[in-house]
């Protein structure tokens, strides 16, 4: 799938700019003329640094969901 940079979370496996490589932490800063960077860590490889809206190609890792926010259920109505 295609992202902005700015929506990439550690555990992304990134598939553009070279060989794939899992994210290990994902990082902004501010540039000087007040836009923003995405700066993204892998876990075996160098640093990659993008606009925050650059689109980059990633496959999410399939880690597991939150459980849904339903209502608890109350005691049965007599």
């Amino acid at each position: 799938m295609r992202l902005l940079a700015y929506m990439v979370v550690p555990g992304d496996l990134v598939i553009g700019h070279g060989d794939p490589r899992h994210v290990k932490a994902v990082r902004t800063e501010r540039r000087s003329d007040g836009r923003d960077d995405v700066v993204m860590e892998f876990e075996d490889s160098h640093p990659l640094r993008l606009d925050a809206e650059d689109t980059i190609s990633v496959r999410r890792s399939s880690r597991p969901l939150p459980p849904p926010l339903l209502p608890t259920p109350g005691p049965p109505s007599a």
